[in-house]
């Protein structure tokens, strides 16, 4: 083989590999593009979905601030005063309202299980779903008169106080008459309206009380230099009325020097009993002697009467608690310095008397 043949083969040879490597670098660019494209395309899919999701986003953040400026609807309350229970929560139910229901005994046994109160009140403008209080009447706390005859003024006046705490009265002791009879005074003989008689409004009790047998007498028992509790002890036990006059002249350290009437006499029921008492020797220090004195109105009966201290510490005690006719009345005491005399009628208190150092 000739110089020259070697060359052009050479020559020939390397052709052929440029023409190859130009293929490999075509098949490259060809591959390199498809990559390219695949890419872009998930690329624009990725854009879309983010642009989809924040547009569903801005949407529904739009009607949501939209919803919010508008506001709930307005409704208007119903009247619903004097409707039963179940009709008044239909109307409030058609008016996109919600209740809220209390109960409480009215005067009118009649309202029983209707509308008394309502809040808001009928025609007021509110927003729907706003809640509307609804007070149902549990009837009147009591619905016909009893019957009291036979018992005692005093306890039926209580019994009405306490049974008519936590609401109006619809019944009331209107008058009471007194007549003697045989019963115990104080007892109820007869009154109006009779009883089981229905109550449909405020409704007022006439009665007729007993004072007692006419011209009843006691025998004055002897008190002579007994000390003043004592005396306090025995007569208020026994429901006898009494004053006490301090006599500051006399000697007997705190004992009865004198009584009136005199030991042994007949004297009606409900006489005061008079005594003049002597001032006690010594009084310990800190405690303070006295009389107290006051006048209540009189009664055609005996009322309940307490007379109690308060100390300064707050410890209440009871001195004696008895039946009185009313009237003046006057007590011994010795207690502590800043001690409240309390005196009540009734279970009511009168007066409050505070103890000072003289």
């Amino acid at each position: 083989m000739n110089l020259k043949s070697f060359f052009n083969k050479k020559k020939n040879n390397n052709a052929d590999e440029e023409v190859e490597n130009n293929e490999d670098k075509d098949s490259l660019n060809i591959k390199s593009d498809s990559v390219t494209d695949e890419e872009s395309l998930f690329f624009k899919r990725a854009l879309y979905v983010i642009i989809a999701v924040f547009a569903i986003m801005f949407f529904t953040f739009s009607v949501t601030f939209f919803l919010s400026l508008r506001g709930e609807e307005k409704t208007m309350v119903p009247d619903l005063e004097g409707m039963e229970l179940v009709e008044a929560l239909i109307d409030l139910q058609v008016k996109e309202l919600y209740p809220r229901v209390q109960v409480r005994f009215s005067e009118d046994p009649m309202t029983k299980g209707t509308i008394i109160n309502q809040d808001p009140p009928a025609g007021s403008i509110v927003k729907a779903g706003k809640r509307v209080t609804i007070t149902v009447s549990k009837g009147a706390v009591v619905d016909k008169v009893g019957d009291y005859i036979g018992q005692d003024l005093n306890d039926v006046e209580q019994d009405l106080r306490i049974l008519f705490t936590t609401s109006r009265p619809n019944l009331v002791i209107k008058k009471s008459i007194y007549e003697y009879d045989s019963t115990p005074p104080g007892t109820i003989i007869a009154q109006e309206p009779a009883p089981d008689t229905q109550i449909s409004g405020l409704t007022e009790l006439y009665f007729i009380v007993s004072r007692g047998e006419p011209g009843e007498e006691m025998v004055v028992g002897d008190y002579m230099t007994l000390t003043y509790s004592d005396v306090i002890k025995r007569l208020t036990r026994a429901n006898i009325p009494f004053l006490f006059i301090l006599d500051d002249e006399a000697e007997g350290n705190g004992t009865v020097v004198e009584q009136d009437p005199s030991a042994g006499e007949s004297v009606a029921t409900g006489l005061f009993l008079n005594f003049t008492i002597a001032p006690p020797e010594e009084t310990a220090e800190g405690l303070v002697f006295g009389v107290f004195e006051y006048s209540i109105p009189e009664y055609p009966i005996y009322v309940d009467m307490k007379f109690e201290s308060l100390s300064a510490s707050r410890e209440r005690k009871t001195i004696f608690e008895t039946k009185h006719p009313g009237g003046k009345i006057s007590i011994p005491y010795k207690v502590a310095v800043d001690t409240e005399l309390i005196l009540s009628i009734l279970d009511k208190e009168v007066i409050r008397y505070k103890v000072t150092a003289e």
